[in-house]
């Protein structure tokens, strides 16, 4: 409100301009929200790098070997960074984030990768922990599972059970499994993921 006084015929008189600003600190609020949220992610997300640093850190045998797991989950994080940015963060479908983990496993023949499942959109903050899980099911099949034999194949298939999604791995035609005898860096980076991050189970 911004308020004139003037004389006029020996008169004094006021004139008063009033201006809304509502729609302007309704914007200012919303870019306050958006920050709160960066930097919100922003603290998350460096603390998953580092977390992934220190378990890559300790199940590697030599320096190559850290910097080829570590690179390749970095990616992974951010290939599922981009895919919800598409999304304005509104989540992403398990269908995409099976497609963009899997896709560059897959040969000409397209037979050796399997996917499929009912329509299920993620939410921003399962999308990471289950696009690193299906790298590290993907990362393991080509080292050692069925990914390394030329007649291996992977089956990726998913479903809903009430409110919760079971996503079933299924390797066939590979190497004979043994029994590893410790857990590998994936085994506990995946039963992270699922137990903590998503308070679900894994067998």
């Amino acid at each position: 409100l911004a308020v004139s006084e003037l004389t006029l015929g020996g008169r004094r008189m006021f004139t008063g301009l009033v201006r809304d600003i509502s729609e302007r600190k309704q914007a200012e609020a919303r870019q306050r929200r958006m920050t709160d949220e960066l930097d919100h992610r922003v603290k998350n997300n460096l603390a998953a790098v580092l977390g992934l640093a220190t378990q890559t850190m300790a199940t590697s045998s030599s320096f190559e070997q850290f910097r080829a797991a570590f690179a390749g989950r970095l990616r992974a994080m951010a290939q599922t960074h981009t895919a919800l940015a598409r999304q304005r963060w509104q989540g992403v479908g398990l269908g995409e984030i099976a497609e963009m983990v899997l896709g560059p496993f897959r040969d000409d023949s397209g037979k050796r990768i399997q996917v499929g499942g009912v329509p299920i959109q993620l939410s921003a903050r399962s999308a990471a922990p289950i696009t690193l899980a299906l790298h590290e099911l993907a990362t393991n099949a080509v080292k050692y599972g069925a990914l390394s034999s030329p007649s291996g194949h992977v089956l990726l298939s998913w479903r809903t059970a009430g409110s919760d999604i079971e996503i079933d791995w299924r390797e066939r035609g590979g190497p004979p499994v043994r029994e590893p005898a410790r857990p590998g860096s994936g085994l506990v980076i995946i039963a992270g993921l699922v137990q903590f991050e998503l308070r679900g189970s894994l067998d």
